[in-house]
């Protein structure tokens, strides 16, 4: 069984519009085993989920301000996927004036890929930072396609521009548009019923595999379609399609979300509704006895929900010391799991409830045959240091 998960867009690689510019290597990969060498050797490797993680950490963790030039050449990667994974660690220190102006600069980048740039101005939009307005303005004045208007008009529109809302509205309505899952899921911040409106009437002319992302928007604006709209997922007779309702769910926090996976414990088909338990377990203060199971489980998948379950609950739950040590060693339990996929949510959970003490087991990661492994251990190495250096 494979549950739908929002990194499927990830294979629906977008307009190229910026080149890299050449990056000189700064030699950390020659330090054998070492974290930041194995994060610099994987954001050169032609295997895009494994840059764009390996992107992130770089941006997210480096000493500097900002990044340092690892933020620049996440910003430059030719990839639009790379690059919102270093804009996405770039808003994590959007508090540096550094990074600020770094977003600031992609935002109004003309060749930057529109998806892409109207991410960064949303971030900006929300730390109330407006300088790249006017850019975004005369972009919206462009002969692009409708489909790429759209984000830049999301994020002026939230910047305050009178009128935004409009462009992104006839944009929607017309369809077409690529599988940009983020940006239809952005949508709900715009807070409009007119835009819930084209929302409803665009669905038609959108792929499927969008529908889903539109759904949580419209619940978000107050739509009863978004209810709708996951109902009949849930029901359908297609389980995936069942779990992919629920996968989106786990990330929609809002009473009809709560209803609705209440709902998916009761009618949906048995996997899907110990699924749906799972998700559940997240938000409620017991600790997550169901998640705890599941990393028993002979489904994979399964194994896999139980663990960012774990994590989902341990976030909320920082202060409870004893419950984040029975989650800790559970992670533990399972990070030499048989599927690389498992044990990369064990490394990160264990990055988020590790000890020091856990740091020689993340290690011995670093050496893993699997780029993508090493890429995780050095991550949950650099989240524990954090976590560390950070909580009293």
């Amino acid at each position: 069984m494979m549950w739908v998960s929002l990194l499927l867009v990830l294979g629906c690689t977008p307009k190229v519009y910026t080149p890299p510019p050449p990056a000189e290597p700064l030699g950390l990969a020659s330090s054998e085993g070492d974290g930041w060498g194995i994060l610099e050797q994987a954001s050169t490797l032609s295997d895009v989920s494994v840059r764009q993680r390996a992107n992130y950490f770089l941006v997210r963790f480096w000493h500097e301000e900002g990044g340092g030039s690892w933020a620049q050449r996440g910003l430059h990667d030719p990839n639009p996927y790379v690059q919102r994974r270093s804009i996405e660690a770039l808003a994590e220190r959007i508090h540096e004036p550094t990074s600020l102006a770094l977003l600031n600069s992609f935002a109004q980048r003309e060749s930057a890929d529109p998806y892409s740039r109207g991410k960064a101005a949303l971030y900006l939009a929300q730390a109330k930072a407006y300088e790249s307005l006017p850019s975004l303005v005369i972009y919206l004045q462009s002969e692009a396609h409708h489909s790429e208007h759209a984000p830049i008009a999301l994020a002026a529109h939230m910047m305050g521009d009178s009128s935004a809302l409009s462009i992104l509205i006839e944009a929607i309505k017309r369809g077409d548009f690529p599988l940009e899952v983020d940006f239809f899921l952005d949508c709900a911040a715009a807070n409009s019923p007119d835009l819930a409106k084209a929302l409803e009437e665009g669905l038609m002319f959108l792929e499927e595999e969008l529908h889903l992302a539109v759904a949580s928007s419209l619940i978000h604006l107050n739509s009863k379609k978004g209810v709708d709209l996951f109902e009949a997922a849930l029901f359908d007779d297609n389980i995936e399609r069942q779990h992919e309702a629920l996968d989106f769910l786990t990330e929609l926090h809002t009473p009809e979300s709560l209803a609705l996976l209440h709902k998916a414990t009761r009618r949906s088909a048995p996997t899907a509704a110990k699924h749906a338990r799972i998700v559940l377990e997240a938000r409620n203060d017991n600790f997550p006895v169901a998640s705890s199971e599941a990393l028993n489980s002979i489904d994979r998948e399964e194994r896999k929900l139980g663990l960012q379950t774990l994590l989902h609950w341990a976030s909320r739950h920082s202060n409870q010391k004893r419950s984040i040590q029975k989650i800790r060693k559970s992670a533990l339990s399972v990070i030499a799991d048989l599927e690389t996929s498992v044990q990369k949510e064990a490394l990160k959970l264990l990055g988020y409830t590790g000890l020091p003490k856990d740091k020689t087991q993340i290690e011995a990661f670093l050496n893993s045959e699997n780029p993508s492994l090493r890429v995780e251990a050095a991550g949950a190495l650099f989240t524990l240091e954090a976590r560390a250096t950070s909580e009293p």
